[in-house]
């Protein structure tokens, strides 16, 4: 198993890259799966009626104050909750391969890496971490640029942070989608091919 941490503002291309590099894992023969932190909150907001799309200020309302609370309890609250799905993905792969199965190798790619210890829980698994920067582009992100969960990002964006040479890699974002592209498959044999020991008992 291996996995793939994203960090970076909201709004700089963090899914994007997520869905490119599923895409070529898949076409080399791999089984990628596509996680996030926040994907147990987005989900109760979604179940509250609260979607991205059609109600973004009360969906924004709802995963700030929800999602503090619960790191305010335990920080690693959500991270918990995530690692219970990547144990589960573990075991399925453990599984398809002693039946070896075609595409038996997981890749877990995580697109909303936001806190410090989102970074240490990557560590667990030897995750390879991409800090997708914005670069010259300019970032419209306006219901979440003062949010707590945005503040490691922007440091990293402003440089001088010692913390961003610990990434595998940094990406600027700052040209077509095509440049994403062509990053994306001359980089992702390299992202998705370090040996990950499948007995991690994670958290």
């Amino acid at each position: 198993m291996q996995m793939i941490l994203i960090a970076g503002q909201a709004g700089v291309g963090k899914t994007t890259l997520a869905k490119l590099i599923a895409k070529e894992v898949f076409n080399g023969g791999q089984t990628p799966v596509l996680l996030s932190f926040a994907g147990t909150l987005k989900e109760e907001a979604s179940r509250k009626g609260y979607t991205k799309e059609e109600f973004p200020e009360k969906y924004r309302e709802y995963c700030q104050t929800i999602g503090a609370a619960k790191r305010k309890e335990d920080p690693d609250y959500w991270i918990k909750i995530l690692d219970e799905t990547v144990q589960d993905i573990i075991k399925k792969e453990k599984e398809s391969l002693s039946k070896s199965t075609k595409f038996w190798e997981r890749v877990i790619i995580i697109d909303d890496c936001r806190y410090l210890n989102e970074l240490g829980y990557g560590s667990l698994y030897k995750a390879v971490t991409i800090f997708l920067a914005a670069g010259k582009r300019e970032v419209f992100n306006d219901l979440w640029k003062d949010h707590e969960s945005e503040a490691l990002a922007k440091k990293l964006e402003a440089g001088g942070d010692p913390l961003v040479d610990t990434f595998t890699d940094i990406i600027h974002n700052d040209g077509p989608l095509s440049d994403l592209e062509k990053i994306t498959k001359d980089n992702v044999a390299l992202w998705a091919g370090k040996e990950i020991p499948c007995e991690s008992e994670g958290l």
